[in-house]
């Protein structure tokens, strides 16, 4: 899902990218873990290292740490995080609204105003994705389905990017991986004991369908609300675990595009690759490929009216929090 520290965050790095934002005459920072990278007040010395090198290493930080407020756990990403974003917060209060038009500065500062002016997005309403949900409704077919989830920003049953290649490390490669769900992984879907999570979750796509359309009777919004989240069961059931997903050598799979139709049919790949970054590198490694190639063929027996359900939901909850509050 989108949020406003991502989506500011991949500006403000542009901009740090060009230009130097020291204020005149102060001094550079000092390396945050000290000079060489090692924070040696974590140590715990009161353990031995030979009988717990973990709680040795990090015993002191264990016992100051805490939780933060709104996450689940505590660790040095986390906390790589929050500084990152605490930075960019007085970065962008450093801005002057009166930047010279067109600059980066003026661009970042205008894309934090709108994205905290709530009430002119209340008046906006959905009117800012009617293209794209209008594209998803225009849809006649699983390929053109496929040829949207090439687009920037709408959704896909695929994660990718770009990765040094693990088995030629000279050059870069694109990466492909199962993707396609809301939940943050597979067990939400499938175990027994987060039964009453699902159903909160069912309740939730059934409110966000009928926010989308006023004319949707509740009843009805249910029962589409429904076949999205078995459509999600299925892809979620079709996904490796998380265990399997850290197996370095299953998760490689280098094929061609020619070689990824062959293994994986069902999913249009030559509309999908045609406007997909993923298309410019003649090799992709296949993570998770078996997924994939399930993933591919549950794509193609799925009903037209479900995957553009699913597709509209998935556009509603990934822009929620740049659209009206309702």
């Amino acid at each position: 899902m989108l949020t406003l520290s991502r989506c500011v965050t991949v500006a403000c790095m542009a901009f740090l990218c060009g230009c130097d934002i020291s204020p005149p005459g102060s001094e550079q920072p000092s390396a945050y873990l000290g000079n060489w990278g090692v924070d040696l007040k974590n140590i715990d010395t009161t353990q031995k290292p030979g009988n717990d090198f973990y709680r040795y290493v990090n015993g002191e930080w264990l016992k100051r740490a805490s939780i933060p407020t709104g996450y689940p756990v505590m660790n040095s990403f986390v906390e790589v995080n929050l500084r990152t974003e605490g930075r960019l917060q007085q970065l962008i209060d450093s801005l002057d609204s009166q930047a010279k038009k067109g600059s980066s500065e003026q661009q970042i500062y205008a894309l934090y105003q709108s994205l905290l002016d709530q009430d002119a997005r209340n008046r906006q309403g959905l009117s800012p994705l009617l293209p794209m949900l209008s594209s998803v409704e225009q849809a006649e077919s699983h390929a053109e389905l496929a040829a949207l989830m090439a687009r920037p920003g709408f959704p896909t049953l695929i994660d990718s990017g770009v990765v040094q290649d693990f088995g030629n490390p000279d050059r870069v490669v694109g990466v492909m991986a199962q993707g396609g769900l809301t939940l943050p992984g597979r067990d939400y879907y499938l175990q027994e004991n987060l039964a009453s999570l699902r159903d909160a979750y069912l309740d939730y796509i059934t409110g966000v369908l009928i926010r989308a359309d006023t004319t949707l009777s509740e009843s009805a919004a249910k029962q589409r609300a429904h076949q999205v989240l078995e459509f999600e069961i299925g892809i979620a059931t079709r996904h490796w675990p998380p265990a399997r997903t850290r197996d370095r050598a299953a998760a490689y799979h280098l094929m061609t595009h020619a070689e990824l139709v062959q293994y994986a049919p069902g999913f249009d790949w030559g509309v999908f690759l045609k406007d997909h970054p993923l298309g410019q590198s003649p090799d992709i490694i296949v993570t998770s490929d078996s997924a994939i190639q399930e993933l591919a063929k549950f794509y193609s027996g799925a009903e037209l009216v479900t995957l553009k359900d699913y597709m509209r939901f998935r556009l509603l909850n990934d822009y929620a929090l740049f659209l009206t509050e309702e």
